[in-house]
């Protein structure tokens, strides 16, 4: 019977070494690894089953053990986190982690609009971190609430990308279209959001 593992921690970190990785060790990689700090709850309530949605935590000290290995191995100092269902306390966990480890390292993770706040963007800022790639789904407040489940709203979103860029992140922002209920209109409040955040780079699904 399949055993599902709560403690993110307790899985071994990726074999990167160069026995089992030799096309690495040999050069001609790009050094940019992920790094998982957490799993779940990222996707919209009704797109997943329950067990999915589960919110798991990697503890801090286990991703800045991971981020130190592959820095002593291969000397990597680019790295982007993957868990975009981290809340606002395990991603500043994280920096003040990576602070106290003296790790001088840059990177990058995937995020949503309410897991940002304000008053953690200058540790974020100064543990490294120089990119953020924000879930929005779309620019229709309705959509967000009835369609994706979110728990954010339209000015939170605006909110996020602008006090991102005022610490000089580069901002990607994510949204789907078409998704069933969308139409014209929610086409053009999406449109009009990006209009107004001008984020750097924008991906639709």
């Amino acid at each position: 019977e399949p055993r599902f593992e709560r403690d993110l921690s307790a899985f071994p970190a990726p074999a990167y070494e160069p026995d089992v990785y030799p096309a690495l060790a040999e050069g001609g990689k790009l050094l940019l690894f992920s790094v998982e700090d957490s799993r779940g709850h990222e996707l919209p309530r009704h797109a997943a089953p329950a067990l999915d949605r589960e919110l798991r935590l990697k503890d801090p000290r286990a991703v800045c053990k991971e981020v130190w290995r592959l820095n002593a191995l291969y000397g990597a100092k680019v790295f982007r986190f993957d868990g975009a269902g981290s809340p606002a306390h395990h991603i500043l966990d994280v920096a003040r982690e990576l602070q106290f480890r003296g790790l001088r390292v840059l990177y990058g993770r995937s995020t949503r609009p309410e897991a940002i706040e304000p008053a953690g963007l200058p540790l974020l800022r100064a543990s490294g971190c120089r990119a953020l790639a924000f879930r929005v789904d779309t620019g229709s407040q309705r959509l967000l609430d009835d369609h994706y489940g979110h728990d954010f709203g339209i000015t939170q979103a605006e909110q996020a990308v602008r006090g991102s860029r005022s610490f000089g992140m580069f901002i990607s922002a994510r949204f789907v279209f078409p998704c069933p209920e969308d139409d014209r209109h929610t086409q053009a409040e999406t449109v009009r959001l990006v209009s107004r955040i001008r984020p750097d780079s924008v991906l639709v699904a």
